[in-house]
């Protein structure tokens, strides 16, 4: 259920990120049952790590304090409109709900790529000759990663 005083939260943690030229200014929240698990800012430069982006940052750490990779009961309060990537983690978590204040188009107007993923992602042109070409391996490749994640599957099932 909606709650402005955790969206002000992602918004203030945003703006602690000002003062420090290795953050970009970001901030997430996620929140359950009206209580703040974890905030997270946005540390890829610090970090340097493409992924630390504030609302991974902040599932990661909520993912810690429940001992679960599954956030059901869960709420995420972001800064900005999450990027792809941080929109997949949110649903690979089962976040129940996600809020945010400024948008696509406001993150894009200063210089944020997050529009521009969501039109490539949208158009799905993975060929060789595209901007970002994701090519298969030979079928004999497709074959054993499959056998792998059947492997799993069997395992999953039989314990």
């Amino acid at each position: 259920m909606y709650s402005s005083q955790f969206l002000d939260l992602a918004i203030s943690t945003a703006a602690e990120c000002l003062e420090d030229p290795r953050l970009t200014p970001f901030g997430a929240v996620v929140v359950r049952n009206g209580e703040v698990l974890s905030v997270g800012v946005s540390s890829v430069i610090r970090d340097n790590n493409p992924v630390a982006h504030a609302e991974v940052n902040a599932i990661q750490s909520a993912c810690r304090v429940l001992d679960s990779y599954l956030l059901t009961d869960c709420d995420l309060y972001c800064s900005g409109f999450p990027c792809p990537l941080c929109l997949s983690a949110a649903r690979w978590a089962e976040v129940k709900q996600v809020y945010y204040a400024a948008s696509l188009e406001d993150s894009a107007e200063f210089g944020f790529l997050d529009q521009k993923f969501y039109y490539d992602l949208a158009r799905q042109d993975w060929s060789a000759g595209s901007e970002f070409p994701v090519l298969a391996g030979s079928s004999t490749q497709r074959a054993q990663g499959r056998e792998v994640i059947s492997r799993w599957k069997n395992m999953r099932n039989s314990s």
